[in-house]
């Protein structure tokens, strides 16, 4: 895989160098955290208000794996670190959300192809774990399920995991830190293997193979991006990947 054509790169477009990358990253990393950690305390102050006699830790321990709260701070917090996002951009010379994150409408012929791309990837991935669970026993995670199961207003859960999140995870990733990665010494893998690795810690609540498997569709969803040099194909794939998980768990 080679470099951008830096022909087509934005010769007057200022970026944030590695290091303001990075610090900003963590910035918005914790203000992803603290804004769904909000919502969190807000939802458990309010039930045990109304409910005094459940026990706070158990209450809490719940709500955490509620798919309608998942919803709700999915939403809250995707607002808030895109918002974010926006300000640090537009705080740069030259820029503006569609050029510093290359949001330019795909072909639709690579489009599709990406799509059929990440569709494979997801069952390759998927018959690759099951060989692994014939030779190790391992608990899969229920996530999904459970706030799926816990979702109580389904178009919400849908439009939270399958269009807010993939917005600002790619937003975030496969954008603003994998721009500033790639525009300094780090280079293309670099960019794309850190990139790829920070999103895959992210996602605690699975399991390690389940991790595994995120940092690989992280990779793919940066040579996407690079490919296409657009990021709106990665979110596609993304929300594609996202909206098949829901509704593999609909079915139980």
């Amino acid at each position: 895989m080679s470099d951008y054509d830096e022909s087509m790169s934005s010769p007057n477009l200022s970026r944030w160098g590695l290091w303001a990358t990075l610090g900003w990253s963590l910035g918005i990393i914790g203000l992803f955290i603290v804004s769904q950690t909000f919502v969190l305390v807000v939802i458990v102050t309010v039930v045990a208000m109304v409910h005094p006699e459940l026990d706070p830790n158990q209450l809490t321990a719940q709500i955490a794996n509620n798919g309608l709260v998942l919803s709700i701070a999915t939403l809250v917090s995707t607002s808030v670190c895109m918002g974010a996002i926006a300000f640090l951009i537009e705080r740069r010379r030259g820029a503006g959300l569609k050029r510093y994150l290359e949001l330019h409408r795909p072909d639709w012929r690579s489009l599709l192809l990406w799509c059929f791309i990440t569709i494979g990837l997801i069952y390759g991935l998927d018959y690759l774990k099951s060989l692994i669970d014939a030779f190790v026993d391992r608990q899969p995670s229920s996530f999904t399920e459970d706030i799926y199961n816990t979702a109580q207003f389904i178009p919400l859960l849908y439009l939270a995991v399958a269009v807010a999140a993939p917005l600002f995870e790619e937003f975030f990733f496969r954008g603003f830190l994998f721009q500033g990665l790639y525009h300094s010494w780090v280079g293309t893998w670099g960019a794309v293997i850190v990139s790829s690795a920070l999103w895959a810690v992210i996602h605690l609540q699975y399991d390690i193979y389940d991790i595994g498997s995120i940092f690989v569709f992280g990779v793919v969803l940066a040579i996407a991006q690079i490919r296409t040099r657009s990021l709106y194909v990665p979110i596609a794939m993304h929300a594609l990947n996202n909206f098949i998980a829901l509704a593999h768990a609909s079915t139980g």
